[in-house]
């Protein structure tokens, strides 16, 4: 998967896998702190992020420093909970409609019904992890920094209001 050498400390490097890579991003931010953006599992069920530190030789315990989940597709969050989980330093990032009242009336209705809703099932990973360990997301919107270093800044580009009410009313249909 990789050369098995992490970047140098003032290195930006950035690592697109998936089948049609670009399911989840691994970006080196420089002085060995990194940011994971979506997820997704390898053949052996294994999140690729992890599959990839494990393949470099880090910790991402210690090395990752945000996880972002773009957007609630199966192909962009499987083992999100998992990610999350082992990369406990790390602050976890997602649309801030995912905080509303609606789309969580939604979300326990769907989990109540028994049907196949394994995003569901990953949100819910992810947030009873967070709330084990008294962390809360960074609700991403448009043109919010949502984390910062010494070596960089990171700025949300969405979801901006319309993109917000549009999904809210997509759970209506």
């Amino acid at each position: 998967m990789s050369d098995t050498h992490p970047p140098r400390p003032d290195e930006l490097e950035v690592s697109l896998f998936g089948p049609r890579y670009g399911e989840c991003a691994i970006v080196h931010i420089g002085g060995g702190e990194w940011i994971v953006v979506d997820s997704f599992l390898t053949s052996t069920r294994v999140p690729v992020a992890l599959q990839y530190f494990d393949d470099l030789g880090l910790n991402p315990a210690q090395a990752v420093r945000l996880i972002v989940a773009t957007h609630w597709r199966d192909d962009h969050i499987k083992g999100l909970g998992k990610l999350v989980s082992r990369c406990s330093v790390a602050s976890f990032c997602c649309a801030s409609a995912l905080s509303s009242r609606e789309f969580l009336s939604v979300a326990a209705a769907l989990r109540e019904t028994g049907l196949p809703a394994n995003g569901i099932r990953e949100i819910h990973t992810v947030m009873s992890h967070l709330d084990s360990t008294d962390a809360h997301p960074v609700w991403a919107s448009a043109r919010r920094l949502i984390y910062r270093s010494s070596s960089c800044e990171v700025w949300a580009l969405s979801p901006d209001d319309e993109a917000n009410t549009s999904f809210l009313r997509s759970l209506a249909l």
